[in-house]
């Protein structure tokens, strides 16, 4: 979702610690619920849903080993177990839908992929229905409009409606779907007004040529969903998360994309393998690079 925690990092280092404690979060959250394999599908888009998660639950940080470099402690933001069990298994639904749509497309790395988080969706699907959520809605995203209201944005909202009940926090139901419906738009958006890259595949090719056009159109439409999606973000009892989440959508509001470092260890090396080779293989918001 948002390569470029450089930019807002120089500008709001608290709001940094707290989004990067929220992505070590899920590494963590993901990798207990269905194993080490599955850390590999880990995302920003899944990380700033843990980050919502933690504000409204109001999770402190906590210091932990790191899954990857075993030798440091890292600070970590991890909601509720169930919160966590229902965020890893719609991170994984989510992958499954663009991967299936890959397999059909006769990509014969979608098919490895799908066959090696197999088990891991199983265990997907039986969570979100626990969560009263039917994985089928899942089903058929890649081949939805992505502006379309019964797409993407809907299944945002549903993802943060959950949420909303998961967190103990069932009266913020309605403006955790309009923030969820306002994500889906804007990520969307922002996506196409930047050119594709290695870190940016053409995940909605007939949309960019649909709106490449109109670039004026394109920015002003993205700055008045970015624009509501901050006004539900600050009606929203997030803590010290909010902070972190306002300043996720400024960084997307000045349209910078930072090409992060490659560390050393061998998950993010196989990541960045397989997003340069053009594989696309992940819902928007590209590999984790930290």
């Amino acid at each position: 979702m948002l390569h470029h925690l450089r930019f807002f990092a120089e500008r709001n280092p608290e709001a940094h610690q707290v989004h990067q404690e929220s992505f070590c979060g899920v590494c963590q959250g993901q990798g207990r619920f269905t194993g080490a394999v599955s850390t590999l599908a880990i995302n920003y888009l899944q990380a700033y849903f843990n980050l919502l998660a933690c504000g409204l639950e109001g999770a402190p940080s906590q210091t932990n080993t790191c899954r990857t470099e075993r030798w440091t402690r890292v600070g970590v933001r991890r909601a509720s177990p169930p919160v966590e069990r229902f965020l890893a298994a719609a991170n994984l639904a989510l992958l499954a839908s663009w991967l299936r749509h890959q397999k059909e497309k006769g990509d014969r790395r979608a098919s490895v992929a799908l066959f090696l988080v197999r088990s891991g969706l199983r265990k997907a699907e039986a969570e979100l229905r626990e969560a009263g959520l039917e994985p089928a809605r899942f089903e058929g995203l890649p081949l939805a409009h992505p502006l379309a209201d019964e797409g993407l944005p809907a299944v945002f909202a549903d993802i943060m409606i959950r949420l909303a009940h998961l967190c103990g926090r069932p009266e913020q139901e309605e403006r955790m779907a309009r923030t969820g419906h306002a994500l889906a738009r804007s990520l969307v958006l922002w996506h196409v007004s930047l050119p594709p890259s290695p870190d940016n595949p053409d995940w909605f090719p007939e949309l960019r040529q649909e709106l490449a056009g109109h670039p004026e159109a394109l920015r002003q439409q993205l700055e008045l969903n970015l624009a509501e999606l901050r006004e539900h973000l600050k009606a929203l009892p997030l803590g010290e998360s909010q902070q972190a989440a306002l300043a996720v959508v400024d960084s997307m509001v000045e349209g910078e994309r930072v090409q992060q470092p490659l560390r050393g260890d061998p998950f993010e090396a196989f990541k960045r393998r397989w997003i340069q080779s053009g594989d696309p293989c992940e819902l928007p918001g590209g590999i984790i690079q930290r």
